[in-house]
């Protein structure tokens, strides 16, 4: 891998660390189906952009990260 396509890679894969956050925060925890289905959406684009396998561990992690961020917003205040 070149030096160029390492850099790009890095700054797509941030790009979309920022999209799926900002979408995972307008869902409200979840509760706004078009925003919950853009942060999946995010998501799923992230593995599909850069071939990552869906591995039963990354999977539970995932479920894990999404029911902490729907907890956090059931938070009073």
């Amino acid at each position: 891998m070149t030096s160029a396509t390492a850099w790009t890679l890095l700054i797509l894969s941030g790009i979309a660390d920022v999209v799926w956050a900002v979408m995972t925060k307008l869902s409200e925890g979840y509760t706004k189906p078009g925003w919950t289905l853009g942060s999946l959406a995010a998501l799923a684009a992230g593995l599909l952009l850069f071939g990552e396998t869906l591995s039963p561990w990354r999977l539970l992690a995932i479920l894990a990260i999404l029911g902490g961020v729907a907890a956090l917003n059931m938070l009073p205040g």
